[in-house]
């Protein structure tokens, strides 16, 4: 007899498979994602948001 899936529970978005293990190479990436400028910005629009 099949059972009913509980309609509240939330179905798993992620299989559950070995996460893959962080390089540096992943690191280096993150790092020149990133960038003073924007952080600035994003600093400059946060400021004006609360200013008004």
């Amino acid at each position: 007899m099949k059972e009913t899936p509980n309609v509240f529970r939330l179905r798993k978005r992620h299989g559950a498979g070995v996460r893959r293990a962080a390089t540096a190479a992943d690191g280096e990436r993150l790092v020149q994602a990133q960038s003073l400028s924007g952080a600035l910005l994003a600093g400059l629009v946060a400021v004006a948001m609360l200013c008004v």
